[in-house]
């Protein structure tokens, strides 16, 4: 739509901008300008503009600071819309360690500043997983016409459980890991 052909140059000159938004004077004009222009044309279309940002949590510290600094003080647009997948626990962690290592509470007091609305997603269930995983590589092997041996089947299964049952394992934590793991194994 002519919204996304006219704002997108634009946010992506702001989001190229946020990471260097503490280099001078000069440059919070020119940001300030981008901004201003960036919602008059929201404004100009009403339209509202939804941004899923994912991996939160992998961002290097620096990266993630910056992204948090653009989007509650420069791209901080009335119809726009943010949402933010990661790990709430390691992105607090991070922060606390980049910013407030004097308050182990800094991170999770800047997030709340942050996030308006924060969902959390329960953990996925491991019998649901062991479900899914064996269920994916049945067929895989199916379509493959490979034929496991019961002593090759049964190791896998006391390796796969093994790592499921173990609760500190991060390993199958999302349902994208669970269907690689089976792809992959």
């Amino acid at each position: 739509t002519g919204v996304q052909t006219c704002a997108l140059p634009i946010l992506k000159h702001l989001v190229s901008q946020g990471k260097s938004m503490e280099l001078g004077k000069g440059s919070s004009v020119q940001l300030e300008k981008l901004k201003m222009g960036l919602r008059d044309i929201l404004h100009r279309n009403q339209k509202r503009l939804v941004i899923m940002i994912d991996d939160v949590d992998k961002l290097a510290p620096k990266q993630l600071l910056s992204l948090l600094r653009l989007i509650s003080s420069i791209a901080n647009f009335k119809c726009c819309t943010y949402i933010l997948a990661m790990n709430q626990e390691l992105v607090s962690e991070t922060i606390t360690r980049q910013v407030g290592r004097e308050n182990p509470n800094t991170g999770k007091s800047l997030l709340q500043k942050v996030i308006q609305l924060p969902l959390t997603v329960p953990a996925p269930d491991p019998l649901a997983i062991r479900r899914i995983v064996l269920k994916n590589l049945d067929r895989i092997l199916n379509h493959t016409q490979i034929t496991l041996s019961d002593l090759e089947s049964r190791r896998f299964l006391k390796h796969f459980d093994e790592c499921l049952i173990d609760r500190k394992s991060t390993r199958l934590n999302s349902s994208h890991l669970v269907i690689s793991y089976a792809v992959f194994c």
